[in-house]
Order: C-alpha cells, then sequence, then structure tokens
C-alpha cells in the first residue's frame, strides 16, 4: 500500500507541479521548468514555493519527467525554458548536437551524505559487487549518472562491468521489484530509500558508487537553450541570482524543503524521516563540475571535455 501510495502521490505531484503559484507577482514573466521529481532535481520546487522566482518577476510553472534526457529533451523540443539535469546526460545531450548552456548548478555530491545507493532485496544473497556479475541493475535511466558512476563502482570494487547488464526502470516501484526478482540491483536516491526503510523496508544497501567520483562535486546543474538565453539576455542575471537565492535558502531550511518534496509527492513527511539530504551549490567552478565529466568520459558515455569550456560558451 505505500508503494502504490508513493507512485500515485508522484503522479498527482507531477500534476500540482503545473499549477500556478499562489505567492506569484502580478505582470510577471512566464517561466517554464523541466525536473525530475526526487531530491537531486528538486530546486525547482523549492524555488517556486519559496517565491524567489516570484520576487524575481517570474510566473513558474514545474513540471515533471522520468529523467534527465526527458528534461533535455523537453528542452530541445521547446516545452520547457530551463531544465534540471545530470551533467552527464546534458553533456552528451551537447555532443549530439542540442544547443544546451549550462546556466547554474544545483545538486552536490559529498561522500559523508550519500543519497544515491546500489540496493538489493533485503534477503538478497548479493553483497558485494562482484556478486553482481552475471546479474542485472536497475536505474532510471542508462544514459548519463547511473550508468557512469554505476560502471566506475563495480569497477574500483573489483567486478567487470561488462559482465553486468542494466535496465531502465522507474525508481518509486523499485524496491517492490527487487523483492519479486524483476532485477537483482537498483540504483536508487533519496526520497526512495528513506521512504523503503520507513514503510515497507524491502531493501538493503550494497554500495555508494557516488563515491567512486570524488567528493564534494556537482552532479546536476540548470541549463536552458542557447536560443531562449538569446531571446531573454535581460532575465539571465535574475534568473541565476534566484537560483543561487534558493540554493542558500534550501540549505538553511532542510525541514521545510523535506516538507515541501513530501507535499509535491502527496506523502506523508513522515515517511521522509532521517532522509539524507541533498546540498545545493551556490556558486559554479570547472574543478565542482569536472570529475562528473571525467567519470562520463572514463565510462565511454561522453567525448573528453574541459568544464571551463561549458561554463564559457
Amino acid at each position: 500500500m505505500l508503494r502504490s501510495r508513493f507512485l500515485a502521490g508522484a503522479a498527482a505531484g507531477s500534476a500540482m507541479a503545473t499549477l500556478p503559484h499562489q505567492a506569484r507577482a502580478q505582470s510577471s514573466a512566464p517561466l517554464r521548468v523541466g525536473t525530475v521529481l526526487v531530491q537531486l532535481y528538486g530546486a525547482p520546487y523549492f524555488a517556486t514555493d519559496a517565491g524567489a522566482f516570484a520576487k524575481a518577476g517570474f510566473d513558474t510553472a514545474v513540471t515533471s519527467v522520468n529523467n534527465g534526457p526527458e528534461v533535455a529533451a523537453a528542452l530541445a523540443g521547446g516545452s520547457v525554458d530551463l531544465g534540471v539535469i545530470d551533467l552527464i546526460s546534458a553533456a552528451s545531450a551537447i555532443t549530439k548536437g542540442v544547443p544546451l548552456q549550462l546556466i547554474a548548478g544545483s545538486g552536490l555530491y559529498r561522500s559523508s551524505q550519500p543519497w544515491q545507493v546500489i540496493t538489493v532485496a533485503k534477503d538478497s544473497p548479493f553483497r558485494t559487487a562482484r556478486d553482481l556479475e552475471g546479474r542485472t541493475i536497475a536505474m532510471v535511466s542508462i544514459a548519463g549518472l547511473a550508468l557512469a558512476s554505476t560502471r566506475g563502482w563495480l569497477r574500483q570494487n573489483g567486478a567487470d562491468p561488462a559482465k553486468v547488464n542494466f535496465v531502465e526502470f522507474q525508481q518509486p516501484a523499485m524496491a517492490a521489484a527487487l523483492t519479486r526478482k524483476t532485477f537483482d540491483a537498483a540504483f536508487i536516491g533519496e526520497p526512495f530509500v528513506t521512504f523503503d526503510k520507513n514503510g515497507a523496508n524491502e531493501m538493503r544497501v550494497i554500495g555508494h558508487p557516488l563515491d567512486c567520483i570524488g567528493d564534494g562535486y556537482l552532479v546536476s546543474c540548470w541549463f536552458s537553450t542557447r536560443s531562449w538565453l538569446e531571446q531573454n539576455r535581460a532575465r539571465k542575471d535574475r534568473i541565476v541570482s534566484a537560483i543561487y537565492d534558493t540554493a542558500r535558502w534550501a540549505n538553511a531550511h532542510q525541514a521545510q524543503t523535506l516538507a515541501i518534496l513530501a507535499r509535491t509527492a502527496s506523502i506523508n513527511p513522515d515517511l521522509l524521516r532521517g532522509m539524507v539530504r541533498v546540498d545545493y551549490a551556490t556558486a559554479t567552478t570547472p574543478a565542482t563540475l569536472q570529475p562528473m565529466l571525467n567519470i562520463g568520459f572514463t565510462e565511454k558515455l561522453i567525448p573528453a571535455i574541459d568544464a571551463g569550456t561549458l561554463l564559457r560558451a
């Protein structure tokens, strides 16, 4: 029942997220934002709910999709103006000709806050990376962060990624699918890890894949398209200021951001109690971008990219 409530809530949250926000300023400019309804990509919900975009003069509508590549596709198709995407998925889209432009950083990864993990069913015999050779790992997308970091974690822990199968699967249903033996392991992030722990308790963590990349680096970033930015040059600085104002507020008000996530997904906030939290960047530098680009290159998902070129473009 808990799982079905979350799945229903996530769908309801996507619909809720597109509704006009009550605190919007009059005569404000429309701003359509695409993201994913998980903590790593949650900044657009915080910015809207806390009023940062409204104060900057924007009438904001947030729409959620399944993963980073879908956000990139929405940007390319013009259905959203801004989007929060994992850096590898965005870089992959750029190398394929999608005219994305990085405008600000978002979610940071710190090894002391492992909000993205590899899990197995609670009764599973698998306990190490090597145990997963010849097995199947599920993840929300096999085109970016999840695939690159899981391959890196497997390799770093003595397993051969070439001997592991990877499949796409929606995160809200992963824990239940693990118990049904639909696959053998899952790359899953908050709030789904804590939601399961406080509810059905069907999973067991066996690894922290993002640790293989480093510590204190950017995972997700805000992007737009070059054409939209060309048409909205006067607005860009206000948008970036609102993004980083939101990041400072979110870092200092974690109880409020947890409540926003729970409300947006229409779930009981008690089921998110103890959730490992994401810190949000208040500035973006090449040093915080490069680790993700490096793992994407190492795992052959993107060509070698100098992070400075993303900031200078």
